[in-house]
């Protein structure tokens, strides 16, 4: 049965009679986030209380709430960490690239985790990949316009300046993206 996880019918109603996207029952698939009036609803199989990691809060087969040994059974050991935002991060490589002289990071997944070893940060960086790491329909290389048909216009834009890009967020939601030269370059997701 999917469910909407926050709030039922009254956003099932107000999520398909919204301005926004246009979406209809066709449309909707289960585990992303749908602009519901003003905010998101999250379109999910899971019923509330399973157990489960956010649904909504996927990419790949990954997601936040994901214990560490599950996300490394996947993506094998970290390449590297790094500190971001106070918090130890860790690299898993998706794609290379030849460079002069060697090879570099083309796409990547950076991933922290809360005290209890569960992914708190979920965040994939670079070209766009051959898997499907989507976000509520969202993928590494999306235009600006395929970002906005899938979840609307971002509440908040500021530029990034170590990279030139764009931070679009999408607050108090837990996601956003970095978007430059018109394209989706990251995708971040994070515990509430």
């Amino acid at each position: 049965m999917t469910r909407m996880r926050t709030g039922g019918l009254a956003v099932a109603a107000a999520l398909l009679a919204t301005a926004g996207p246009a979406w209809s029952a066709e449309k909707l698939t289960t585990d992303q986030f749908v602009r519901a009036g003003a905010g998101f609803a999250c379109i999910s199989a899971v019923a509330p209380g399973d157990g489960a990691e956010i649904p909504c809060l996927r990419m790949g087969p990954l997601g936040v709430g994901m214990a560490r040994a599950e996300a490394e059974a996947v993506l094998g050991a970290p390449f590297t960490s790094v500190q971001d935002r106070g918090d130890e991060t860790f690299i898993h490589p998706l794609a290379w690239r030849d460079v002069p002289g060697g090879k570099e990071l083309a796409a990547y997944v950076a991933l922290a985790y809360d005290a209890d070893g569960r992914v708190k940060v979920l965040q994939v960086s670079g070209v766009p990949i051959a898997q499907d790491w989507a976000f509520s329909k969202v993928r590494l290389g999306e235009t600006e316009a395929a970002a906005i048909a899938a979840l609307g216009e971002p509440f908040a834009r500021e530029p990034v300046p170590d990279t030139g890009a764009q931070l679009w967020t999408y607050g108090p939601w837990p996601f956003s993206f970095e978007v430059l030269d018109g394209r989706v370059v990251s995708i971040r997701l994070h515990a509430g």
